[in-house]
């Protein structure tokens, strides 16, 4: 169990010189984070007696309370000793202020004698004593000049100086998509000159930027930067970004719209990509019209180069059966049916309308072609299957129902247990309850899932509040819902993801392989040990390359089940892919599986997303945003 408190604990160097964090043990959720006062303490407690450092401890307390790990940072230096002969930098200017291309930064020097260090408990350190080098490094942004020993800057920067080395960091940042350069600027230099407009524009003329400058903002920053005596931060070239192109899009003709109502009810919302409510339309017809995808306007960035701009995307909806579009893109119906939307493509089916109910009046529907409407309902024991779409336009009770395509029910699905609904396509309801559904695509719900055994290989999805409580839901993809559960604790079974493969047999088997594997690379071994002191008789020979033969089959019949079982199992990269979201409660009785891992619920969450979290190699949730 985590300890409420953290628990730091520091080490010195052998030589005296360095503090560091030897181990950091955060506290737990109600616990304290690091503070400046307990490293003080510690520093105290090891009796260190150099001045504090307080920047240094500043960010290790900064780092610690972000999360991240501060195991080796150091917290406190003493003096580092110099070696007679080691260089060193002599620094030209001020290292506050910024250097330009060209610029003296300082001069490679040599220690001409050893000088003492001092450590953090007040005690001189000779050159010999320390673990330390003191040898100077060149970092990037500066360059050494062989002849005259000066250090030079490369560009416009600051000077950045370690007690192992010495770098310039530009002051310059090009945004990732090279439209913008952004500037820190100062009202004076390293050596305490005034900077100028024309200093800071040949310094962006020597990157390969010279249309793009914006001298004006330069102007204006750097008076800025002289009255107030702070550095400016200003965007000083400006490209343009491309626009996208805008995308094609379907506008439906009045005659397919939906009615103008409230879009949580589930009986009417329409998604134009998906089938949603019962529409029929006469021969000729004028169903909508398809706009094409624009190009968009290119831009350039800061050197000038010309940024292409993307197309926009072409429209999602694209004719299907029955129908023809004109070079205008309009799209018209060429039978009398019912609007179907598939997918990415509007089409128009033949159809056969039952009115009224599915019962002993009609007795079941079979259909070998087309789809089939129901203006009732399907009642208890009746069955109806087509190889297209079935619409139902009220409910279906304790029935078979087998459609090729997808099935809409108006209302809700009310079973007892053995009735069963299988969509080749989406399924679409209201409310069900004790309902068995299997569908090749999502299953979309307004209301109540309740006590039902749902097996899709899409996603569950609701579109108005949304509950689901009680039973056993399957989805392929992902599932988001309002609820799941109730405060009862009803055992509510969640599957996200490809249904795990049993992989207990070939795991078992691929051990045995193992097992004798290793058995017979013994005795090879053994052998080979024997044929080195004295050698194998022609038996002996016969023997190692049969068992060798052997040893080879083996191996490869391991490689073959390696892939056996990385193909019926389920990568980390997949799992990722698969989520459960609740906006509203999760109670507890539920179990989130995951790439074959469960979790379960123990109490109330709201609002919250299930995912895999494939370096715990478990299920783990986390609020939604």
């Amino acid at each position: 169990m985590l300890s409420n408190q953290n628990k730091l604990e520091l080490v010195v160097t052998n030589d005296g010189l360095i503090v560091k964090v030897k181990s950091y043990t955060p506290p737990s959720d109600k616990g304290s984070p690091l503070t400046e006062k307990q490293v003080l303490a510690q520093l105290k407690k090891i009796g260190v007696k150099a001045d504090i450092d307080h920047k240094l401890i500043h960010e290790v307390v900064a780092k610690a309370v972000s999360g991240s790990d501060i195991t080796g940072m150091t917290v406190l230096k003493g003096v580092m000793p110099c070696k007679e002969g080691t260089q060193h930098l002599n620094l030209r200017g001020n290292p506050d202020l910024p250097v330009f291309k060209g610029m003296i930064i300082g001069s490679l020097e040599k220690y001409p004698k050893d000088i003492p260090g001092m450590d953090v408990f007040n005690q001189k350190v000779l050159p010999e004593e320390s673990e330390h080098t003191t040898e100077l490094k060149l970092g990037s942004g500066c360059v050494l000049n062989q002849k005259t020993n000066n250090v030079l800057a490369r560009g416009y920067g600051q000077v950045i100086k370690t007690e192992s080395g010495i770098k310039v960091k530009p002051l310059f940042r090009i945004s990732p998509d090279k439209t913008r350069i952004t500037c820190v600027i100062f009202h004076k230099d390293y050596y305490n000159k005034t900077i100028t407009q024309e200093r800071v524009n040949e310094s962006l003329v020597n990157m390969g930027i010279e249309d793009t400058i914006d001298s004006k903002v330069v102007q204006d920053a750097l008076e800025k930067a002289k009255a107030t005596k702070t550095p400016q931060i200003a965007v000083v070239a400006r490209g343009k970004a491309p626009i996208k192109g805008k995308d094609g899009y379907f506008e439906p003709s009045e005659a397919i719209k939906p009615p103008d109502i409230d879009e949580t009810d589930v009986n009417v919302k329409v998604d134009y990509r998906e089938q949603s409510i019962f529409l029929t339309v006469n021969e000729g017809a004028y169903l909508g019209k398809v706009y094409p995808s624009q190009q968009g306007q290119d831009g350039f960035d800061v050197f000038g180069k010309i940024i292409s701009a993307k197309q926009g995307k072409e429209a999602p909806l694209k004719p299907g059966k029955n129908v023809e579009i004109s070079p205008e893109g309009e799209i018209t119906a060429l039978i009398s049916g019912m609007v179907v939307f598939e997918g990415s493509r509007i089409s128009v089916l033949n159809f056969m309308t039952i009115n009224g109910d599915v019962d002993y009046s009609t007795g079941n529907i079979h259909i070998e072609s087309g789809s089939v409407e129901i203006t009732g309902s399907i009642k208890e024991s009746f069955a109806v299957d087509s190889p297209e779409h079935i619409l139902i336009r009220e409910n279906v009770e304790e029935a078979e129902v087998d459609a090729g395509g997808n099935v809409e029910v108006n209302y809700g699905v009310v079973m007892k247990g053995s009735g069963k609904i299988t969509a080749g396509g989406n399924f679409r309801c209201k409310f069900a309850e004790n309902a068995t559904i299997e569908s090749k695509d999502n299953v979309v719900f307004s209301s109540n899932l309740n006590n039902c055994k749902v097996n899709c290989k899409g996603s569950i999805i609701a579109n108005g509040k949304g509950i689901i409580m009680g039973g056993v839901l399957h989805a392929g993809k992902t599932i988001e819902v309002g609820q799941i559960g109730s405060d009862y604790g009803i055992k509510t079974e969640i599957f996200v993801g490809p249904k795990p493969k049993n992989l207990k047999k070939l795991a078992d088997e691929k051990a045995k392989l193992l097992k004798h594997h290793g058995e017979i690379k013994d005795i090879l071994l053994k052998q080979s040990m024997e044929s080195k002191s004295k050698g194998l008789s022609a038996d002996g020979k016969r023997r190692t390359r049969e068992l060798m033969d052997t040893y080879n089959t083996i191996q490869g019949r391991i490689q073959k089940m390696d892939k056996l079982i990385r193909d019926k199992g389920i990568s980390p990269e997949d799992a990722k892919s698969h989520y459960v979201k609740v906006k509203d409660v999760v109670y507890p009785g539920t179990t989130i599986n995951i790439a074959g891992k469960s979790l379960k619920v123990l109490e109330g969450l709201k609002a919250v997303k299930f995912f895999f979290d494939p370096i715990k190699n478990a299920v783990a949730c986390t609020p939604l945003k």
